[in-house]
């Protein structure tokens, strides 16, 4: 029996992604960067005295360009060393098509896209029907 790794066991494809990002807990707002990010979600550093705990729901919004807002919500499954690790709760067909595109330019394979939306889809099911396309 082999140990796998976490990457190993990671299903969707990470890739270096340096954003600041909004992130909202209740009623705070706080700026946070972003540092890596998937289909399934993302590894952010927040700032010192801050910390979201694991389980917390947090909506996020970042700006591409200046000329795209995401939001989306998300869920902390990790938190280490003033990082936090969360997976995309909700997506809303317009983000959703912005973060597969951006997904699409940063790695650089269509069939790898194909199979990660082809796993996001069984993953989701029902849950984000409409958004995921």
């Amino acid at each position: 029996m082999s140990v796998k790794t976490g990457h190993e066991r990671r299903r969707f494809q990470r890739f270096r992604f340096s954003s600041v990002i909004r992130v909202r807990l209740g009623d705070t707002v706080q700026e946070c960067e972003m540092l890596d990010m998937s289909f399934r979600g993302f590894l952010a550093r927040c700032p010192a005295g801050w910390q979201p705990a694991d389980g917390d729901r947090l909506r996020v919004e970042w700006h591409l360009a200046d000329l795209i807002k995401l939001e989306l919500d998300a869920l902390v499954v990790h938190v280490h060393g003033g990082h936090i690790g969360c997976t995309w709760e909700s997506r809303d067909a317009e983000s959703f098509a912005h973060l597969k595109r951006l997904v699409e330019i940063n790695l650089l394979d269509s069939k790898l896209v194909a199979r990660e939306l082809e796993a996001l889809k069984a993953e989701t099911g029902s849950k984000h029907h409409g958004a995921v396309h």
